[in-house]
């Protein structure tokens, strides 16, 4: 007869236990930033990633709720596969290679 122990469940997220492994004083509450301003006018840019899609556009506002439903429609556009595909590569463009 073997003894089997149960293995425990880690009710840490393996972004936290890799922080508790490692020592690292970071806390993860913080919430990422999707968008950045640029530019003398302070025109919102998206800068994040989206189901594995880096999004870097230009949202065309300074203003931030707006900016925030442009980005959303960028989401959209991504889980529906329809994110770049009128924007061609500069390669396939002029037949290159």
């Amino acid at each position: 007869m073997s003894l089997h122990i149960k293995s425990e469940v880690s009710i840490y997220s393996p972004r936290e236990s890799l922080m508790l492994r490692t020592g690292s004083s970071k806390r993860s509450g913080t919430m990422p930033k999707l968008m950045v301003q640029r530019g003398k006018n302070n025109i919102w840019y998206a800068h994040c990633r989206f189901m594995g899609v880096f999004l870097h556009d230009c949202l065309g506002t300074s203003d931030k709720r707006w900016a925030e439903r442009e980005l959303a429609t960028l989401k959209s556009l991504v889980e529906r596969g329809a994110y770049r595909l009128g924007k061609k590569p500069l390669r396939s463009v002029l037949q290159i290679g």
